[in-house]
């Protein structure tokens, strides 16, 4: 009985607590001082979540490329190539690690990372799938065909000469495709390209080279399809009497240009593969602008 008459009371005065405790609140709260310091202490903390919601939604992420993966890549190469890795190799892959760790990191964005090698890189191809199925093919008009066609008119012109840079690859193409593919996707200045790829029995560029020459230096085949290579990009697979070549045309001197007509098949599907081109590359600019690149080895 005595613990029962206990609990009572206790109970009875928390209660008695309580209702002070809201009689004081509302004589409190019709104070207009009170009133406004509460209002302000509100408005402070929203604007501070609002603020840190902003600098989350801002901040890039970073992608840090470590020694560690530096020296295994290296290691990898070396391996499989049966040779090192060349400074301007090594900044062309290092840069390739760093743009696979941000198509995976937005795969995961996706709800698609696994924690399995082997689906990450099949994310990584699947994330290079998507971007590439971004692209809206709008079938361009006459017109615009038309101011394409002059505006690249060295590439639909009798030549004289050109000038190009390759890199040569023995007949097992090594890391060739690897290589284009990295070359491509990259602002890579074509005239770093001295120790990429395999060696060679000449020089890694021809200034003003005309067609019988390059005949004789490198095969009628291997003419006949570089004097119709763009301007300004790379090109893969160009066979030579030597093996493979990967091609950079940098400069053409002309004599008469062909006939709209006579060319429009070729500057149509020119024309859609540049406006695919910078659509993927913008796709995946924007992607970047979310990211930094930070290398623990500030040399390179």
């Amino acid at each position: 009985l005595i613990p029962s008459i206990l609990l009572f009371n206790h109970v009875f005065i928390i209660l008695l607590i309580y209702l002070g405790m809201i009689k004081m609140m509302q004589k409190l709260l019709r104070e207009p001082l009170v009133s406004f310091l509460l209002l302000g202490l509100v408005l402070y903390l929203y604007y501070t979540d609002v603020k840190k919601n902003d600098e989350i939604v801002n901040t890039k992420l970073e992608i840090n490329v470590s020694s560690h993966e530096v020296q295994k890549l290296q290691n990898e190469y070396t391996k499989k190539y049966q040779r090192k890795m060349s400074p301007e190799e090594l900044i062309l892959y290092i840069h390739n690690v760093y743009r696979k760790k941000v198509l995976l990191e937005e795969s995961t964005v996706l709800g698609l990372h696994k924690s399995d090698a082997l689906i990450s890189q099949q994310l990584i191809e699947k994330m290079e799938f998507i971007l590439l199925g971004s692209v809206e093919y709008e079938e361009p008009s006459e017109k615009e065909l038309q101011k394409y066609y002059a505006k690249n008119i060295d590439d639909y012109s009798a030549l004289k000469n050109l000038s190009f840079s390759h890199i040569y690859f023995s007949s097992n193409y090594n890391n060739m495709d690897e290589l284009y593919k990295m070359l491509s996707m990259s602002q890579f200045d074509e005239s770093q390209i001295e120790n990429l790829g395999d060696s060679f029995v000449g020089t890694k560029s021809y200034d003003g080279i005309t067609y019988e020459e390059t005949y004789k230096k490198f095969g009628k085949y291997f003419a006949s399809k570089l004097f119709r290579l763009k301007k300004g990009l790379w090109h893969k697979a160009l066979h030579s009497k030597y093996g493979v070549h990967l091609i950079y045309i940098k400069e053409k001197i002309t004599e008469n240009p062909y006939e709209f007509d006579e060319v429009e098949d070729r500057v149509y599907e020119d024309y859609l593969r540049q406006k695919r081109d910078e659509t993927v590359m913008k796709a995946y600019d924007d992607i970047l602008d979310n990211y930094t690149l930070r290398l623990d080895n500030p040399t390179l």
